[in-house]
């Protein structure tokens, strides 16, 4: 009886995790397709891909912002914003050094020069960052997912779920019979 109980539910947790993983998808292809950040529960996820902001971001962190009302941004806060580049947009992430009466912030990186700043308009603002950072795990994605990697990082990605479920259905397959050798 145990061993039912124990397969429903980790297929019940497989599920909901399948399920989370289809909605993070469709959030993300349907904000692409409309040019917006993706979030989920006002959150997002952002890679760092500089190292204006080391040590305390380094780049190829992922990081998690909340989106939070501009106005609730304080000195010192850590901030995610679109800046513009040439011709194209960036997403960038500094420290707010100074926080303005204009509906701006002035931002710097740690590790840039002080003469270095940004002024960020509320309307580029994005997210304030949690805190919450999984170290260079960006390099690897950036890798698997670049204009001449798309498609071996989409066949690693589906081989590794392929493999997930094999692996899972070996230990269930192995724990069955080992169950039935018992009794």
């Amino acid at each position: 009886m145990k061993v039912k109980i124990k397969k429903i539910i980790i297929t019940f947790f497989t599920f909901i995790f399948m399920g989370f993983t289809i909605l993070i998808s469709i959030s993300i292809i349907t904000s692409r397709l409309n040019n917006e950040v993706p979030s989920i529960l006002n959150h997002s996820v952002f890679m760092i891909v500089s190292s204006s902001m080391e040590p305390e971001l380094s780049k190829g962190d992922i990081i998690l912002i909340n989106r939070i009302d501009p106005k609730d941004i304080k000195e010192n806060d850590v901030i995610t914003f679109v800046m513009k580049a040439g011709n194209s947009n960036i997403v960038n992430t500094h420290r707010v050094i100074k926080v303005n009466d204009d509906d701006t912030f002035t931002t710097r990186g740690d590790n840039a020069p002080s003469y270095i700043q940004e002024t960020v308009f509320y309307k580029d603002y994005i997210g304030r960052y949690t805190g919450f950072k999984i170290p260079k795990v960006g390099l690897f994605i950036d890798f698997l997912f670049s204009n001449l990697n798309i498609l071996f990082g989409l066949i690693i990605l589906i081989a590794i779920i392929i493999i997930g479920f094999e692996i899972k259905n070996i230990i269930n397959h192995y724990k069955e019979n080992r169950t039935k050798n018992e009794n």
